[in-house]
């Protein structure tokens, strides 16, 4: 690593780190003291002092007042942290414009903890959504001498998702799980977003702001307990009921994956023909859709028909996506990044700590407030 001002702390880090790993000490010896490690690196204390806090935060060190810091814990074990994604790196680097941001936020989260705790990412990935291949590809980062793993189920059946979380939990290496919330019910670590307050909070907004004729679009819908697409369909329907709404099937508009192989602007389109179709337009003042690029193409469609947005209807979407400003989108978002990189640090730090608690969090959405919704 290059010397910086900007780095010398990640260096006495990472140089600290290695020795303790490779058996330089033993618990109960002394750790260079701050001023040992300032003279060393010919820096100030106050670099010296951010790496040694770093390893005791990690459990590694203990401070010992007016003895200095021992070797607590052996040292880390975790060295390559297995990525194994429903999207590919390449997909990653070059992005699609026509994929919703989120999509890349959370892996440079996962890339960003991996390069800031000295770990090494490998990254496995396939387009296959069957339960055999994913395994073949769990199989293959096993065998590329991984010490943990952090995967995302991406689009899979119940019956599926369970079957390989049970894979992966007795796989032989510590894992954690992003964005699948019946990874908690394996014990498995994780994190999930509570994609039901997702459409509670657009649909609230939307009520609040005097509508009441409210339709919903979505992509597919695949079983209790394992799509997100599931808890936002349940997020839509239980705030209209609670605010005493009818939800009728003509309002409610669910566009299969394999329609449109995941174009977004197409399922929105298509959506908005089929409300038209269905003779609705002309009734509802609002729309909830599921994510920014489908809300562009509902938009798109309308237009065409002669409905302008937000004079004749008001219009929601998500992920805050930076792509689709210019609609001037009233929409919402999870800090995929800050809090993956956040989560991933804390399971690294976990497995090197040799802790037992379990890694999980919710992640509640964001509110953005911007001009695609009338209040009548």
């Amino acid at each position: 690593m290059a010397r910086t001002s900007s780095n010398i702390a990640e260096m006495i880090y990472q140089d600290l780190n290695q020795e303790i790993s490779c058996g330089h000490y033993k618990v109960g010896d002394l750790i260079p003291s701050e001023t040992d490690l300032a003279e060393k690196y010919k820096a100030t204390r106050f670099f010296a002092r951010k790496a040694l806090d770093r390893l005791e935060q990690q459990g590694l060190i203990k401070n010992h007042r007016g003895v200095g810091r021992k070797l607590k814990k052996a040292g880390s074990v975790l060295k390559r942290l297995g990525v194994l994604n429903d999207q590919s790196l390449e997909v990653y680097n070059h992005r699609d414009p026509l994929m919703p941001a989120h999509l890349f936020d959370w892996q440079h989260g996962v890339f960003k903890a991996c390069s800031e705790s000295g770990v090494v990412p490998v990254h496995i990935t396939g387009g296959s959504r069957n339960l055999k291949d994913r395994i073949f590809l769990l199989n293959q980062m096993l065998e590329s001498n991984i010490d943990a793993i952090i995967f995302k189920l991406g689009v899979i059946n119940v019956e599926d998702a369970n079957d390989f979380l049970l894979k992966l939990k007795g796989c032989g290496v510590p894992v954690i799980s992003a964005f699948s919330r019946i990874a908690k019910t394996k014990g498995i670590d994780n994190f999930y977003c509570n994609y039901y307050s997702v459409t509670k909070m657009q649909c609230t907004y939307l009520i609040n702001r005097g509508h009441r004729d409210i339709a919903y679009v979505y992509g597919e819908l695949l079983g209790d307990g394992c799509s997100d697409n599931y808890y936002r369909h349940n997020g839509f329907i239980d705030t209209m009921r609670m605010h005493g709404l009818g939800v009728g099937d003509d309002v409610i508009v669910e566009v299969p994956h394999s329609m449109f192989d995941g174009n977004w602007y197409k399922n929105g389109y298509y959506a908005a023909s089929q409300l038209h179709v269905r003779g609705v337009l002309g009734r509802i003042s609002g729309i909830v859709a599921l994510n920014d690029p489908m809300a562009e193409g509902v938009i798109a469609r309308l237009n065409e028909l002669g409905y302008k947005v937000p004079e004749d209807i008001s219009i929601t979407g998500f992920d805050n996506d930076p792509r689709y400003r210019h609609l001037n989108l009233t929409t919402g978002m999870f800090n995929f990044l800050d809090e993956t990189c956040s989560l991933v640090k804390k399971f690294i730090d976990k497995i090197n700590s040799n802790e037992e608690s379990i890694v999980e969090k919710v992640l509640e959405p964001v509110f953005v407030e911007r001009l695609s919704v009338k209040k009548l």
